[in-house]
């Protein structure tokens, strides 16, 4: 628990208290799928992205990294 916030971890909880999926590798992602994710997001929201923060590819990879 030390990488996240309690927020985090009790949304982290709470989703897996549905069943629902709460990391990427518990959806048989694992990390060599990650390059072949990032064109499709590309295609799908552009580069950069997000409203907040513009995001880039390299942002896109390790936020999938540290979801794995």
């Amino acid at each position: 628990m030390a990488k996240s916030s309690i927020w985090s971890w009790t949304a982290r909880a709470f989703f897996a208290s549905l069943g629902m999926p709460t990391t990427l590798a518990e959806l048989d992602v694992d990390a060599a799928d990650i390059p072949k994710m990032l064109p499709t997001l590309a295609q799908n929201k552009g580069v950069p992205f997000g409203t907040f923060k513009k995001l880039t590819l390299e942002d896109a990879e390790a936020i999938y990294k540290l979801a794995l």
